[in-house]
């Protein structure tokens, strides 16, 4: 069983965020806990839009590096190609913005030694990567 973790890109300061507690009540999730470089926590409501959550996909990149919804990875099989991490209600995967190619992540395309992705950054920090004019 992979772990259920998040982080959280914080839009007041442009930076992502480890989430250490995220709190519900009857409409779903309310606040989210997040904590700052110098071990602080602070929280954040959801419905204010400060944050935006990004759920972690229970895999790693060939760097040990975990991957989560929001990253964008060379996937080492797809030359040339860059893909975003997407999560839908059941099920994360790969899409490739400029061909509309998608891969689940979950196949054992994804889980295969052969498979050399590495992140090279996310949508928040570096949407330039996804640009129809890179690669």
């Amino acid at each position: 069983m992979s772990q259920i973790n998040f982080r959280a890109w914080d839009k007041n300061v442009n930076k992502m965020k480890l989430v250490e507690c995220i709190y519900f009540d009857d409409d779903g999730i309310s606040m989210v806990a997040v904590q700052s470089k110098r071990g602080v926590l602070s929280l954040h409501k959801i419905n204010d839009i400060d944050v935006i959550l990004m759920q972690y996909t229970g895999l790693k990149d060939k760097n040990g590096k975990e991957i989560y919804e929001g990253d964008i990875l060379e996937p080492g099989w797809a030359e040339g190609e860059v893909f975003e991490v997407v999560y839908d209600e059941t099920h994360a995967r790969f899409c490739e913005k400029r061909s509309g190619k998608e891969f689940l992540m979950d196949g054992s395309l994804m889980r295969s030694k052969h498979d050399a992705r590495k992140i090279i950054g996310n949508i928040h920090e570096n949407p330039e990567l996804l640009e129809a004019d890179n690669g």
